[in-house]
C-alpha cells in the first residue's frame, strides 16, 4: 500500500512517496527541519496515525 507525506516547503507541498517496505518495515527515515531531533521511520508515523501494518 503507497502512503505519502507532505512537507510545505516556501509555500508549496512536497510530497514524498512510500511504497512497500518503504512504508511498512522498512527502516526509511524521515527527516524534520521543524524537529531535528526526533528519530522516526515511516513505518513508526504511519502506525501511530492508526494505519494497519
Amino acid at each position: 500500500m503507497d502512503k505519502s507525506i507532505y512537507q510545505l516547503i516556501d509555500g508549496e507541498y512536497e510530497v514524498t512517496q512510500f511504497r512497500g517496505s518503504d512504508a511498512y518495515g522498512g527502516k526509511l527515515r524521515i527527516l524534520s527541519p521543524t524537529f531535528i531531533e526526533l528519530n522516526l521511520t515511516a513505518e513508526q508515523i504511519f502506525q501511530a496515525g492508526g494505519y494497519p501494518g
